[in-house]
């Protein structure tokens, strides 16, 4: 099977996508709306920081994983035909 250079694999672009999809949900670009004066801004800050945080930290894990699945079926012989 060849090798296909990093940036063309399936691994970049997924790993990319979710990359750019967390720091958009990290910089408040998407997400829950939340009224500052209903529940406080600084709850609110706090709230809209956790979730950015853990967006961020779910998307690495979800690349992470999917990128070492993909890279062992290629050194095991399997993988895309």
């Amino acid at each position: 099977m060849e090798t296909k250079p990093g940036w063309k694999s399936t691994e970049f672009l997924v790993t990319l996508m979710v990359a750019v999809g967390s720091v958009m949900v990290a910089a408040g670009v998407f997400g829950p709306e939340t009224d500052p004066e209903a529940i406080g801004s600084a709850t609110a800050t706090i709230v809209e920081a956790i979730a950015g945080a853990v967006s961020m930290l779910a998307a690495a894990w979800a690349a992470g994983s999917y990128s070492k699945a993909r890279t062992d079926a290629k050194v095991n012989g399997g993988g895309a035909p």
